[in-house]
């Protein structure tokens, strides 16, 4: 199914397939059922695109907005401005949950918070000059990891405080199941598997070359060998590949 140049973060929901086009700056919508193609150019999407309740929220850095979109006709239904210049951000992911809406960005490298309700920011994070990956929301804080750091940043949801925890070198976008957090780390060829509430190290897998892309589903975790060109199957009662 054809959506566009250097297709971005593909989301679900529904019976709907959503993915963004980084080079044709598209959202395109896919009918999991007829394979039905619906594609719109109103956003200047970038990579970034989120699900929360019954919308989508797409990102464009070209216009420094996120944009709360209907996932029935892809209308716009409200734009937050970012407060920084159209143009200025090299790439940027956002996440719901603790009734706000969080954005990870670089450069410059940060982490903001939105009220849903007023759309005003609520908080930012400053993270200096380390390269920020993808942001996501569970276990009642936010979660993104900083590359350069060999470090996962946790933020209470309830109490904004943050916590650095380290990690494997070159660690990419985390995901959270079976009660933990999981987040590789490209240049040690390991998953890591923390504890969400005190950040303990749980295990520490090998898994190939350069880990990179998780996911979690059919009671596993699957993790993507970017060189090795596979796909490792972890079962989390073992913390084995098997």
């Amino acid at each position: 199914i054809p959506v566009g140049g250097q297709p971005g973060q593909v989301r679900v929901l529904g019976d709907s397939v959503f993915v963004t086009s980084m080079t044709n700056k598209t959202l395109s919508r896919i009918d999991a059922r007829t394979g039905e193609l619906t594609t719109s150019g109103e956003y200047a999407a970038g990579p970034g695109i989120a699900v929360g309740g019954d919308w989508l929220w797409v990102v464009s850095e070209r216009r420094d907005v996120v944009t709360r979109v209907s996932p029935r006709w892809l209308g716009e239904i409200e734009q937050i401005g970012l407060g920084g210049r159209p143009g200025d951000l090299e790439r940027a992911s956002v996440a719901l949950g603790g009734g706000s809406l969080w954005v990870s960005q670089f450069a410059p490298a940060a982490v903001t918070r939105w009220n849903l309700e007023t759309h005003l920011l609520e908080r930012r994070y400053e993270l200096g000059g380390a390269a920020v990956g993808e942001i996501i929301f569970g276990e009642r804080a936010a979660w993104v990891p900083l590359f350069s750091a060999s470090v996962l940043l946790r933020i209470d949801a309830a109490t904004g405080s943050t916590t650095r925890i380290p990690v494997g070198a070159g660690p990419t976008d985390p995901v959270l199941g079976f009660g933990c957090v999981w987040v590789t780390s490209t240049q040690q060829g390991t998953v890591w598997r923390l504890e969400p509430f005190t950040g303990q190290i749980q295990q520490v897998i090998a898994v190939g070359r350069v880990p990179f892309g998780l996911a979690v589903g059919a009671g596993s975790v699957w993790v993507t060998d970017y060189c090795g060109g596979t796909v490792a199957r972890i079962d989390p009662e073992t913390n084995e590949v098997v």
